[in-house]
């Protein structure tokens, strides 16, 4: 899933899983969701495509053990500046991460592909990835224009209309 699905999907879990913020949300809640649907590519793709420390970009941050320990971090700085609301969006946002990343997988009936939500106990997935931060970059500069890509892409452009007018004219700060 490209970044702005991953966003689209991150904000629509929050608005599923908290519903009354759709008429009164919090900024700063909406935009730890919004983060929170980045941060395991943001965390692994450089440190495996570009640093070559992790062996996929699919592996530490997308493993549910990183979840858990990033979300309960983010839950104790939530708590102690009075933004609770941001603590619950962060998991939220993250969890539809993987979830995005696993629904292919899930559809093809390859499950073996969904062991990076357990690594390291089980071995991150193989997948055709970039070698380098150079490779990594022709991947977003050339993407394959498919219908699932389109359809991304035009999803994701109608719920950033519905989110920036959400965020612009309904949240508080």
């Amino acid at each position: 899933m490209w970044p702005w699905g991953h966003l689209a999907l991150g904000y629509v879990g929050y608005l599923l899983v908290r519903p009354w913020a759709i008429r009164r949300a919090d900024r700063v809640a909406i935009l730890a969701a919004l983060f929170g649907s980045q941060f395991p590519d943001l965390v692994d793709k450089p440190l495996a495509w570009g640093l070559a420390v992790l062996p996929s970009g699919r592996s530490l941050a997308h493993s549910v053990f990183a979840l858990v320990i990033v979300s309960a971090v983010v839950w104790v700085v939530a708590v102690e500046y009075d933004r609770r609301e941001a603590g619950i969006a962060f998991p939220i946002g993250y969890v539809t991460h993987l979830v995005g990343d696993g629904l292919v997988p899930i559809y093809e009936g390859s499950y073996g592909e969904l062991s990076y939500l357990l690594w390291p106990l089980l071995p991150a997935p193989e997948y055709d990835e970039p070698t380098g931060i150079l490779d990594a970059l022709a991947v977003f500069g050339n993407p394959e224009f498919s219908p699932m890509f389109l359809a991304e892409v035009a999803v994701a452009a109608g719920f950033g209309l519905l989110c920036a007018y959400h965020f612009v004219f309904r949240a508080e700060w």
